[in-house]
């Protein structure tokens, strides 16, 4: 299961990519990022690094958080 996670999440490399560099602009670690969203540090380390999939609670934290999700998920932006 572990590696299906992995080869499921390198089918969007840039989407990652794309909320690295949002996350980055930020200028927080990952324990405020995860205060900031409300989702522990670890998920948030595991996220950064693709390790783990980005869930739909974690979409609509971003969201609250007035991440650009539209940019992170195509690459467009009406910002």
């Amino acid at each position: 299961m572990e590696k299906e996670n992995k080869e499921r999440l390198l089918d969007a490399p840039e989407v990652y990519e794309r909320l690295r560099e949002t996350i980055s602009m930020l200028q927080m670690n990952n324990t405020e990022l995860g205060e900031k969203f409300g989702i522990s540090r670890a998920y948030i380390q595991k996220i950064l690094t693709g390790k783990a999939a980005i869930s739909g609670s974690a979409i609509k934290a971003f969201i609250a958080g007035d991440l650009d999700v539209q940019y992170i998920f195509t690459g467009q932006s009406d910002r």
